[in-house]
């Protein structure tokens, strides 16, 4: 049986499992790749041309602009297409009856060409049972009429009923028949659904007794690949075995794993096996397995195994560097479906590995203009932002398919698609047009939910499109106990949709010129028993500014520098100082009345220090640029509104400091920072 076929086959059941080809250069490696990847000598050729190099940013990375483009049509793989390599590219040999007949598109021209022929062989049977499916997928009632009509089904039963009968060719018929059974409904016009297992109704638990000697027997005997395909099958049929055959079939995998030999395997188990329901080291065994043959998938393969560790929330340190190793030096090229899905997993996973990422922005810079639904858009989009990936080019064409499509967009995802330009800090200037556009668009209805209409004011405030009339329906009391009486909402929830709130209504104090609409007061956004510490949380994610506030106090007292407070605007500081015009902190008593008093010495400054947490910072992929940081838009927009209030920032980066093992060090580094904000 040609192993590596099957596991092509196999590859079909995993929705990720892209079909991008690398071309061999060499007689040996063309065998190779016919056994791994399962194509033909006659597909080979038809597809050995040249590489043309289309990408010249993309280190050495060369790119086939004719398979580029047929890889963003042939991203689905077809579930019937899967079932007939299946049949008919695992064996050998080769059906001795005429190809005419597996030309065929329709059961009546089928009927003919099985008139003048007769079926000789195992493999004659089988490639007409494969055969059957592919007709089935548009004629099933016909196909159902021919087989009840035929002598077929006693003709499979003499053919994988016999004594010598391959043990492969058991699971290829069963697959077969509950494919044709459960996966294409017959019916003719307004009658009743019949199922073409009828016709089959002795032979199937026959198959079904000798597939349960296979497994009880000879493990080495065992055709492995043929049976983690059935228990694909079932799986995507969602048809379900006795508990006695399908532990059969699960020991008889738990007993070949370390044999296996074909990424498709190893994915195809992943897929659908719940490996944590399974007793003793199985989930590791296969895991293990999946790290050994890391070196030679390809990407569809390898975004199969990223996809499931997302799923599964696994942050798995061994096979994770290794993924992103092998994706990050592969020459193939990415398609649309594996980059959506790659960014997404590693979004999941948080795992920001700076060669995927890399990896990741070249290719959506190359594919940008592939991509058709505004749903994949948004997951895309949001995928970069919980990456911190803030490149500009790359945002610069995300924003022009945004506007190249926007006639088109549905309204829930271009909101959100806006509100991932907006935490990309992306400038206000280069969404201008694209902020006006959704502006107009903008028009709540009664029946809207406060949250919607919240987020899409929002994003308008993050891009700088925020327009007074929007606002001043926003900024009541009304709208704010609204959003209190919601029912089932957590309280870090209500507390971030109050920060944004706030964030809505400086905006129009400091970035709205002549706005004269209502305004609310803190009081009116924020309870008056809302700690700081909790809005701290709800903002950073986690308490992570604990050592950059120890840090502070060794630069000054606590009468030179205030604990983490709030301001008027309800925007967070993590922490208040005054100096001087030499530099030198000023002592204050009352922080809480400075804040408010805002009287100033001549030649005196008021400071804001930003702690910014790494789930709120950018980065920039492109080489040369890693260590380039920028706040998440949301951030940016805090720090803009400080300024205009009289404060001079002075921003520090959560990475920044491990950079720093000493505790000295990390002072010297905090005053030179301070140093530089002053100049």
């Amino acid at each position: 049986m040609c192993d590596g076929l099957a596991a092509l086959c196999l590859s079909f059941c995993n929705s990720t499992t892209v079909m991008s080809l690398k071309i061999p250069s060499s007689g040996d490696e063309c065998k190779v790749a016919m056994q791994r990847l399962g194509v033909t000598l006659r597909t080979l050729v038809s597809v050995r041309f040249p590489l043309v190099a289309t990408s010249s940013f993309s280190q050495g990375r060369t790119y086939c602009a004719e398979r580029h483009a047929a890889n963003a049509v042939k991203e689905k793989p077809n579930f019937n297409n899967f079932i007939d390599d299946v049949l008919s590219n695992c064996n050998d040999s080769k059906p001795s009856i005429s190809r005419t007949i597996f030309e065929t598109d329709n059961v009546a021209s089928f009927r003919k060409c099985m008139q003048r022929e007769t079926m000789r062989t195992d493999e004659d049977v089988m490639s007409i049972l494969g055969h059957l499916i592919s007709l089935s997928n548009g004629e099933p009632y016909e196909v159902a009429a021919w087989v009840e009509e035929s002598n077929f089904p006693s003709v499979l039963a003499s053919h994988t009923l016999k004594d010598d009968v391959p043990p492969a060719n058991i699971f290829r018929a069963l697959v077969s028949l509950y494919v044709l059974g459960y996966g294409h409904v017959a019916r003719q016009s307004d009658q009743q659904a019949i199922s073409i297992l009828h016709s089959f109704d002795t032979l199937l638990p026959e198959l079904l007794k000798r597939m349960e000697v296979i497994l009880t027997g000879d493990v080495r005997q065992i055709p492995i690949t043929h049976v983690i395909q059935f228990i694909a099958v079932l799986n995507r049929l969602n048809v379900s075995l006795n508990d006695h055959m399908k532990g059969l079939l699960i020991k008889a995998i738990q007993a070949n794993v370390g044999s296996l030999s074909s990424p498709g395997d190893v994915i195809t188990i992943l897929r659908n096996l719940d490996l944590e329901k399974q007793q003793g080291l199985f989930k590791e065994q296969v895991l293990a397995k999946a790290t050994e043959l890391v070196p030679v998938m390809n990407n569809g393969e390898l975004v199969s195994i990223m996809k499931f560790l997302s799923e599964k929330t696994k942050r798995d340190m061994m096979l994770l560097p290794l993924l992103a190793n092998a994706l990050s030096k592969s020459f193939e090229p990415l398609t649309v479906n594996q980059i959506l899905t790659l960014t997404y997993a590693a979004a999941n996973l948080s795992f920001r590995d700076a060669a995927l990422m890399r990896r990741i922005s070249e290719e959506i810079q190359v594919n940008v203009g592939s991509f058709t639904n505004w749903k994949d858009m948004m997951i895309l989009m949001g995928s970069l932002n919980r990456l911190g990936i803030g490149d500009l080019p790359i945002w610069r064409s995300l924003i022009k398919w945004m506007t190249t499509n926007i006639t088109d967009a549905p309204y829930k995802n271009l909101i959100m698609c806006l509100t991932s330009c907006g935490m990309a800090n992306v400038p206000s200037h280069e969404l201008k047009e694209l902020g006006h556009r959704v502006a107009a668009r903008l028009a709540p209805t009664a029946k809207e939910s406060p949250i919607h209409w919240l987020n899409a004011v929002y994003a308008l405030t993050l891009v700088g499109s925020l327009k007074h009339n929007i606002a001043e329906k926003m900024l009541r009391k009304e709208f704010v106990a609204e959003i209190t009486n919601l029912k089932g909402l957590s309280p870090g929830s209500e507390l971030l949709y109050k920060i944004k709130i706030a964030q809505i209504n400086a905006a129009t104090k400091y970035d709205l010129r002549k706005y004269v609409g209502s305004r609310l007061n803190m009081i009116d956004i924020l309870d008056a028993n809302v700690k700081v510490e909790d809005v701290s949380h709800v903002k950073q994610s986690k308490r992570g500014n604990v050592d950059f506030n120890n840090i502070l106090l060794f630069l000054a007292s606590a009468n030179h520098m205030s604990r983490p407070m709030l301001t008027e605007d309800s925007l967070l500081v993590d922490a208040f100082a005054e100096v001087d015009g030499d530099g030198i902190f000023v002592s204050v008593k009352d922080w809480d009345r400075w804040l408010k008093a805002n009287n100033l010495q001549k030649g005196h400054r008021r400071l804001a220090f930003v702690y910014v947490a790494y789930n709120h910072t950018l980065r920039d992929t492109a080489p040369g640029s890693e260590g380039k940081l920028r706040p998440t838009g949301d951030i940016a927009m805090d720090i803009r509104h400080l300024e205009a209030n009289g404060f001079t920032p002075v921003v520090f980066y959560e990475q920044e400091l491990p950079y720093f093992v000493e505790l000295a060090d990390k002072i010297k580094f905090v005053k030179e920072r301070l140093t530089d904000a002053l100049k």
